[in-house]
């Protein structure tokens, strides 16, 4: 790899529809399955799950897990479910006589959750995904508590009338540190704490939450605003293409990679449509938000001459190489054992005997897994 100082250029440009990069997976009461961007809340509803009175999500590793409810009001059956981040795939079902309103990783066992189950007041117990065994660890002391995240040491939960809690894992007594806070006005029904540090919940409302003041600042509505969200977690080992881009000598050029990729493994990206042989560069990049402090996706069309071409992903490292006789071109490193959940972006562009003298391929986001 080296690095392109001369595609430092490209912040002359004019700022493009903005593309929609998603890192949260969210399911609804009634099923509906929502990918969104953490950051605006903008995203798009995915295919639904078919199933119904989901309440609770949490993820392990790259699995993510839910709760849902089935039969009669005064006689519900509750189950654990399972699917892939990319959604719709089921790998497990479990029955467990629980009913949760919070679900979180558990602190120190890889292979436990904790649950919020409701009660008066609500308690705090463990799961064990390898046995099904439940084991009650004690009451939080509040009676409203609706989600649950946990980080290293640290528990988190959201009660509707007092706000943010520190739940401590092995009594299950909750604290509120910040009583004269409360809820703020914020309707929340799940947390999640992101790899990058901030704690995030929401509703119809996405919310940023200062561990350090309790305060929830509103970043805006998920996906329009309309669904009922219950649970949402951060997705992991997915790739996944966003943009569009424009046309090449074939149609237009579309950028994949490796579907499900992973520390310790090669990631393959190939578009095609290209030239023969022709010259092309991958675009590496940590940011598909802004480069040099200008907004992205970028218009390439006013100083390049092309035809509905952007830039997707701040260029930090190019690689160049060449298309196949085929027009496919392909480039592919071995992600590092320690790339677990770290997050970079993807773009090719290509020589090609059309308007302006390149295509670019859609943008793609690769969250490695572990």
């Amino acid at each position: 790899m080296r690095s392109a100082p001369a595609l430092l250029f490209l912040t002359t440009l004019l700022p493009a529809q903005a593309a929609l990069p998603t890192d949260l997976m969210a399911l609804s009461f009634n099923g509906d399955v929502v990918f969104f961007d953490s950051h605006t809340g903008a995203g798009f509803a995915g295919t639904p799950t078919g199933l119904a009175g989901i309440n609770a999500m949490a993820r392990l590793g790259q699995t993510m897990l839910f709760c849902n409810r089935t039969g009669p009001i005064t006689n519900p059956q509750f189950h654990l479910q399972a699917m892939t981040p990319q959604g719709g795939v089921f790998v497990q079902a479990t029955d467990i006589g629980l009913d949760p309103r919070g679900l979180a990783a558990h602190p120190t066992n890889a292979n436990r959750l904790l649950a919020i189950i409701n009660a008066a007041p609500d308690q705090l117990v463990s799961f064990d995904r390898a046995t099904n065994a439940t084991t009650p660890i004690g009451p939080t002391g509040f009676g409203s508590v609706q989600a649950l995240a946990s980080v290293g040491a640290r528990v988190f939960a959201w009660d509707l009338t007092a706000g943010l809690l520190a739940v401590n894992a092995n009594t299950g007594l909750a604290t509120d540190p910040f009583p004269q806070v409360g809820t703020g006005g914020a309707a929340i029904q799940w947390l999640v704490v992101h790899t990058d540090g901030r704690l995030l919940g929401g509703h119809q409302d996405l919310f940023e939450i200062d561990p350090a003041t309790g305060i929830a600042t509103r970043l805006g509505p998920i996906a329009g605003g309309t669904f009922d969200l219950r649970g949402a977690e951060e997705r992991i080992g997915i790739s996944e293409a966003f943009g569009q881009g424009c046309r090449g000598v074939a149609g237009n050029i579309t950028l994949g990679a490796t579907v499900n990729p992973a520390a310790g493994q090669q990631l393959n990206v190939t578009s095609s449509g290209h030239a023969p042989s022709a010259l092309g560069a991958m675009l590496f990049g940590l940011d598909a938000r802004a480069a040099n402090g200008n907004p992205l996706p970028w218009s390439l069309d006013p100083l390049l001459g092309t035809n509905g071409c952007h830039l997707f992903v701040r260029p930090d490292v190019v690689v160049f190489g060449n298309a196949n006789a085929q027009g496919q071109f392909s480039t592919g490193f071995l992600l590092p054992q320690n790339s677990a959940f770290v997050v970079f972006y993807l773009q090719h562009a290509v020589f090609d005997p059309v308007p302006g003298g390149m295509s670019w391929s859609n943008g793609v986001q690769v969250r490695v897994g572990p």
